[in-house]
């Protein structure tokens, strides 16, 4: 065993090392335990990390597809309103149209509507 002193005036801090382990002044947790010990204990921490991780993202993943959700029903209740204008006389059919074709880019959707393609 052998003892250091580190550190000046009423600072000193006593640092004692043994052969093959620390002693708990220096090391914490770790510094009681044996190498296979502490083998297990990275091993243990690093499952554990692991599953944290997979916890935030499966919580991060829940929390994308709800934020979906939401501007979906947002898109629907904005579609919704406009029809009610349409229905209403609000809103004309050749106006919604025109509005249509000035926002809509991809065939596909152009054609739901019945313009021709850009």
């Amino acid at each position: 065993m052998l003892i250091l002193a580190q550190g000046s005036g009423l600072y000193k801090r006593a640092i004692t090392v043994t052969w093959g382990r620390q002693s708990a002044r220096k090391g914490g947790e770790m510094g009681q335990l044996s190498y296979r010990e502490r083998q297990a204990r990275i091993r243990e921490l690093t499952k554990r990390k692991q599953q944290l991780e997979n916890q935030l993202a499966l919580l991060q993943n829940r929390e994308a597809i709800a934020r979906r959700k939401l501007e979906t029903r947002r898109r629907i209740l904005i579609g919704a309103e406009r029809l009610s204008r349409l229905q209403k006389g609000e809103l004309t059919e050749d106006g919604l149209k025109a509005e249509m074709d000035a926002y809509l880019v991809r065939p596909s959707d152009r054609a739901v509507f019945g313009l021709d393609a850009k």
